[in-house]
């Protein structure tokens, strides 16, 4: 393949051979099409895996003309990019004309907490079909062994009265908290929940306080010694990922909890809301402007922030999530949670 003719001064006057073919469209056609079909049967977390793909893939803003252009993306692994592979060699999918066994086997351990594709289809490879053949030859972190421990419970949906009684517990921890520890934090409970959603796969925390004075570890520990924690899965510097259990007859269930700074909370709020159609969107208007919104501001292309002069709707003047959908020009249909899906 041959490059006729290159103006290095500007890049967009480069024609190529016709016989240089751009894959973009028909791998993102493709991947679209595995990650519907694996909604359609309730296969989410290969879904999930598919649909980040498939974002980052829109998102580049180069052409595709062989597999290797797709590595160092996020969400390409080795089983995607074998089906990116595919795609450009074959001009098809073959996973797409039937649902396989083999997808069936990776979406049951791609439904274990602490499995990624890539792991799945390794054991997949392995001819592993059941979760007792992994736990017996295979050698396990620990978050995929509580997610084994844990995996029947995952599975079930969080009615709403759960976590409308989750949240009545939460206010009475976080007052004593406040009173015993002389803080001032807050929590907000985010996700499908505040989309108005009658089931959640999970519970979805915010938690901030108005100084900024967050201890994380003495606070998961009074939530352990409350009671509500049962198990950790994961703990980095501003998210947690464990295991809580409401009442003793209660499902297991699991509580991602991000620790955020006052400033941050507008843009926390909006971005762990969702949906991610919604938040799509809201990029989407942000690239518009030359701008880009991530869970902590809205930003100029050289980092600066574009709200940090702007007097706020909220009290003392602080910026919420409605100044920032204003500013992005965000039509306010969307201005409540329950709107957004």
């Amino acid at each position: 393949m041959r490059v006729k003719k290159i103006d290095v001064e500007n890049k967009s006057s480069i024609n190529l051979d016709d016989n240089m073919k751009n894959y973009k469209k028909t791998i993102l056609s493709k991947l679209t099409e595995i990650a519907k079909r694996n909604r359609e049967m309730g296969q989410r977390w290969p879904a999930q895996a598919y649909e980040k793909a498939i974002r980052s893939i829109r998102e580049y803003d180069q052409p595709i003309y062989q597999a290797e252009d797709t590595h160092g993306l996020a969400g390409i692994g080795k089983g995607i990019y074998a089906k990116i592979r595919d795609i450009i060699e074959n001009e098809k999918l073959s996973t797409i004309e039937k649902v396989t066994e083999s997808n069936e086997y990776i979406a049951l351990f791609m439904s274990i907490y602490g499995v990624n594709l890539e792991t799945s289809q390794k054991w997949v490879d392995k001819g592993y079909t059941t979760i007792d053949q992994v736990v017996k030859n295979e050698e396990l972190t620990q978050s995929q062994k509580l997610g084994i421990k844990y995996h029947a419970d995952f599975q079930e949906k969080i009615p709403r009265l759960e976590i409308d009684m989750f949240r009545a517990h939460m206010e009475l921890i976080k007052n004593c908290i406040n009173k015993i520890a002389k803080l001032k934090l807050h929590f907000v409970i985010v996700g499908s929940y505040r989309r108005g959603k009658t089931e959640s796969e999970n519970i979805d925390m915010i938690i901030f306080e108005e100084n900024d004075d967050i201890h994380k570890g003495g606070i998961i520990k009074l939530l352990h010694d409350y009671g509500l924690l049962i198990d950790d899965l994961d703990i980095g510097k501003n998210r947690y990922t464990g295991v809580m259990r409401f009442l003793g007859d209660f499902f297991a269930r699991r509580i991602d909890i991000e620790w955020v700074k006052k400033r941050n909370v507008p843009y926390a709020v909006l971005y762990f809301t969702g949906s991610r159609n919604f938040y799509d969107m809201m990029k989407q208007k942000a690239r518009e402007r030359g701008w880009e919104i991530t869970e902590t501001g809205l930003f100029r292309k050289d980092g600066s922030d574009v709200m940090i002069n702007e007097t706020g709707s909220g009290k003392n003047n602080e910026i919420t999530e409605i100044d920032v959908m204003s500013k992005l020009g965000i039509d306010m249909k969307y201005a409540r949670a329950i709107t957004r899906d």
